[in-house]
């Protein structure tokens, strides 16, 4: 079974090859340069013998992009079995924040695949504790030890990691009977004192605004990326309950894969240091 793995280098897409191959399973990777996704000829060459696929979009200024991005791959790719990551969101929620455009092609693409007879499984985390990793973030951390993000201290929110998305994509690529569509990520949600104490027990949490976000990314994304990050979660704070889910629709009820611990993620980051 060779599985198609659209960003093998990226964030997501990097821990997602790792995984399938420690379980055993071919993987050919696509990079942009290898398969870019607005080129359905070299998409189609791509996926020529795959038998498996993740799936997920790159962020693009672009906001017609997903839609092209999705008419092309269900036009070409016949793998027996996808699993398609949302990045954040549901697809088919009117008052998501994360992104409608993208949200609204991918759960497209969903349907136009198995239309085709390919089972689809959909993957919906929230937001990623890579997010924690920004310098800014980590600056007030390790200065002031003071965890600061852009979404309310007493709203509980359903974090997971990138391994966590792999963990899933490989369980769902691997089920004898995968579900159509499953969230990822902490069940209940943590709040802000809980994700603050698991940094360290002296660490404590602050709410910042989008607009003070935006700020201190623009010097490092540049003001475009910085903008849209704060158009992000100005949307979040508007549709708070976007963030987080019950147990019934989870990793480990529906494949039986638990959602790492923030510690745990933090332990496996200092036993593999990011960059």
């Amino acid at each position: 079974m060779t599985t198609i793995v659209h960003g093998v280098t990226g964030a997501q897409g990097a821990p997602v090859v790792q995984a399938l191959e420690a379980a055993g399973l071919p993987v050919r990777g696509l990079s942009r340069a290898q398969g870019d996704l607005d080129d359905r000829a070299a998409l189609a060459a791509a996926y020529e013998g795959a038998t498996g696929a993740f799936i997920h979009f790159p962020i693009t200024p672009d906001p017609a992009a997903p839609a092209r991005w999705a008419a092309n791959l269900a036009a070409v790719a016949r793998p027996e079995r996808a699993v398609i990551s949302t990045s954040g969101g549901v697809p088919g929620d009117a008052a998501s924040p994360f992104g409608a455009s993208r949200l609204s092609a991918l759960g497209e693409l969903a349907e136009r695949l198995r239309d085709a007879g390919v089972v689809v499984t959909v993957l919906a985390p929230r937001l990623f504790l890579e997010n924690l990793l920004l310098p800014p973030v980590q600056e007030s951390l390790a200065r002031e030890q003071v965890l600061t993000y852009p979404v309310a201290a007493e709203r509980p929110v359903a974090w997971s990691s990138h391994l966590d998305v792999a963990d899933a994509a490989v369980a769902a690529l691997t089920h004898a009977t995968p579900p159509s569509f499953v969230d990822v990520g902490a069940v209940p949600g943590l709040s802000g004192a809980d994700l603050a104490a698991q940094h360290g027990t002296s660490v404590t949490y602050r709410a910042m605004s989008p607009v003070e976000f935006g700020g201190v990314l623009a010097p490092i994304l540049g003001s475009g990326a910085a903008a849209g990050i704060q158009g992000l979660y100005q949307a979040v704070a508007a549709h708070p309950e976007a963030l987080a889910f019950t147990a019934e629709t989870g990793t480990e009820k529906l494949l039986g894969v638990r959602t790492r611990s923030v510690r745990a993620w933090l332990e496996g980051l200092s036993a593999h240091p990011v960059g």
